[in-house]
């Protein structure tokens, strides 16, 4: 989980990406 994040941690920055993030984790 934390491996895949850590590419998409710069995207955590905003609220409005966290959502998206959570779509591709969850593929």
């Amino acid at each position: 989980m934390e491996g895949g994040r850590k590419g998409i941690t710069y995207n955590f920055d905003e609220n409005s990406t966290i959502e998206l993030v959570s779509n591709t984790e969850s593929k």
